[in-house]
């Protein structure tokens, strides 16, 4: 089989190096590949008949994009917007959701419970829309914060569906304090990038969750330890949602030792390479 990701920019996933490693180590004949796509070039990729991948993973910015040409979605799908993994079928594609699972995976493995919690999202692309409707179906906040750069625009993408209903919207320099801040921005990924928000927007004993993954330790996470608290970075939810995105398109789970070992073979890649 050929499987791919689709998206722009790239070249900071590690999709391919972990994929390739588990068939390698399989040895299988699927392979792997990441393309850089221009905007005005996604319809191809989305013609049944030119598609050169069985299935595809979609990352940044067609997570929501590529549903204006899927209408066949799983349930979670037309709730979120928002798909990160397009299978192909014989006459069609289906679109699914597997940041969903990763996403919840990391709560669980790290002990973090939502409940009853101030929680600030910030970012309002594909990723935020994800926490956001995991944390509302399977949490009980206090209270949930979007943080945009244009609140106005935000606002209008969170608006007009009841599930949605009570979230507030506010922009980045909103003096409110939290007690988890999720970062589903790209400022994360690489070594010198600021963080979102500052420490003192970090209530005492807060937990920061940085879904970028290329960098250990963050400065959103720092910002979270220095007010006595934790700091989560998106690995687990990269590693958990790649482990759904083979159990769809395989139709199993991959053995838990290679699994395990091209995890391994990718973190050491990732390190010596990272930005």
């Amino acid at each position: 089989m050929l499987l791919g990701l689709i998206g722009n920019p790239v070249s900071m996933s590690w999709s391919d190096m972990l994929f390739n490693t588990i068939f390698r180590l399989e040895d299988s004949e699927n392979l792997y590949l990441s393309a850089n796509v221009a905007p005005e070039t996604v319809p191809s990729v989305l013609n049944i008949k030119l598609c050169p991948f069985d299935a595809f993973n979609v990352t940044a910015p067609y997570k929501e994009t590529v549903l204006l040409s899927i209408p066949d979605r799983m349930p979670a799908v037309w709730k979120i917007g928002s798909a990160n993994l397009v299978v192909k079928n014989r006459e069609s594609f289906l679109a699914h959701n597997t940041d969903y699972y990763g996403f919840l995976e990391t709560l669980r493995k790290n002990h973090v419970s939502l409940d009853g919690k101030d929680i600030a999202i910030c970012g309002t692309g594909g990723v935020a829309r994800t926490a956001l409707y995991s944390i509302l179906t399977e949490c009980s906040p206090q209270s949930i914060h979007i943080l945009s750069r244009n609140p106005a625009t935000a606002l209008k993408r969170f608006s007009g569906t009841s599930m949605f209903s009570g979230i507030k919207v506010q922009g980045y320099d909103d003096e409110s304090d939290f007690d988890v801040i999720v970062n589903c921005t790209s400022l994360g990924m690489k070594r010198d990038d600021s963080s979102p928000v500052e420490r003192d927007r970090f209530r005492k004993g807060s937990v920061a969750i940085d879904l970028t993954y290329q960098n250990p330790v963050t400065e959103l996470m720092r910002n979270a330890t220095g007010k006595g608290g934790r700091g989560i970075n998106g690995r687990e939810m990269f590693f958990s949602q790649a482990m759904e995105t083979y159990r769809i398109v395989f139709g199993q789970y991959p053995e838990k030792e290679i699994f395990r070992k091209a995890e391994e073979v990718v973190i050491e890649w990732a390190e010596k390479r990272s930005p």
